[in-house]
């Protein structure tokens, strides 16, 4: 985190806050104005509760977003949750939750749009305060009105937010302070001493390099500023480096966008659909728009052979920028799933 910028917590540690309080509510507490739930690791973080409440059978209550510093379009929203007894443990998305229509995300369609670390935070939550089966339903008034200015109906997440966070925290950064924030980390790895240096976008790519024995102290999480990763390879001298990641981020490199955030890139859309007309003669399927999307339509030999081609369109844009330095790209899914991968 930035020095002089403040953390703040998730939608996803929100939602679980509510979900403890109204929990707490349901087992007869009455006199509590906080409640504390268990980050993914480890850490406890209290929350102030709001507007507990009991209607038409269901105990209700929320609490307010505190994005810190991270300029978000959920910053200051009200998150609540209602509980009621039941057979068995339910999650659904109330209003001001999206409803997810489109495969390719962490969350099947039909399914409101609760990832799934958030959506395990929201059970541990039940059980840290009661042993009896709930239904909980997650409430975000004002939701929709704040996902028009999300990129969720791109990614066909209808009807209000998503509940994200894979670590429960909001780590905020200036533009200038993360990518120098980078630079260091491509330094500090270079400095220990690793002969090979792995970039990635974020937490898929981070388990997919250490799932195939990488340590955690050669990856980089770069997010959108591969730029800044691949420059400092050049200022510092090092060693051999990979690049893991989903098309949806690499495939901008070949457009010569290497920051690859959705406000200051083109879409990876164009560079995926012109190879598959180069490949194998056509272009995505009508309906498809997001890059997960198509490659989900297409036949695994299909996928197999347009993404390879395109990790060394990947590979030769990174080298580029990077000469002589970048080694392996694979492609993942966001199931960290190998597409296809290039190597020199």
């Amino acid at each position: 985190m930035v020095r002089g910028l403040r953390g703040g917590l998730s939608t996803g540690s929100c939602a679980a806050a509510a979900t403890a309080a109204a929990c707490l509510l349901m087992e007869g507490a009455r006199d509590f104005s906080r409640v504390q739930i268990v980050l993914p690791d480890g850490e406890k973080v209290g929350f102030g509760i709001h507007n507990l409440s009991l209607r038409a059978g269901e105990y209700r209550a929320y609490v307010f977003k505190d994005g810190g510093d991270d300029p978000d379009a959920t910053h200051g929203l009200r998150i609540g949750a209602g509980v009621r007894p039941a057979q068995r443990y339910m999650l659904c998305g109330g209003p001001g939750v999206g409803k997810v229509t489109r495969p390719g995300l962490a969350v099947l369609p039909g399914n409101p749009a609760i990832n799934p670390v958030p959506a395990e935070m929201i059970r541990s939550a039940v059980a840290q305060v009661t042993e009896q089966p709930v239904a909980v339903r997650i409430m975000v008034p004002r939701g929709k009105e704040i996902a028009a200015k999300t990129f969720n109906r791109r990614l066909g997440i209808v009807g209000g937010i998503s509940i994200l966070g894979s670590t429960g925290r909001v780590r905020p950064f200036s533009l200038s302070a993360l990518r120098e924030t980078v630079r260091l980390n491509v330094r500090q790895v270079l400095a220990a001493g690793w002969q090979e240096i792995v970039l990635v976008p974020g937490n898929i790519g981070r388990r997919f390099a250490m799932g195939r024995g990488y340590a955690l102290d050669q990856i980089v999480q770069v997010g959108n500023e591969w730029g800044a990763a691949l420059e400092n390879l050049n200022r510092f001298g090092g060693c051999r480096t990979a690049m893991f990641g989903h098309p949806g981020k690499l495939l901008k490199l070949t457009a010569g966008d290497f920051d690859t955030h959705s406000q200051r890139s083109k879409s990876a859309v164009f560079v995926l659909a012109q190879k598959m007309i180069s490949v194998l003669g056509h272009g995505p399927q009508k309906g498809a728009e997001s890059v997960q999307e198509i490659l989900d339509c297409l036949a695994s030999r299909e996928s197999k052979a347009v993404c390879s081609q395109l990790a060394d369109d990947v590979l030769a844009a990174a080298s580029q920028k990077a000469p002589g330095k970048v080694h392996l790209v694979r492609l993942i899914d966001l199931q960290g799933g190998e597409l296809g991968h290039a190597r020199r």
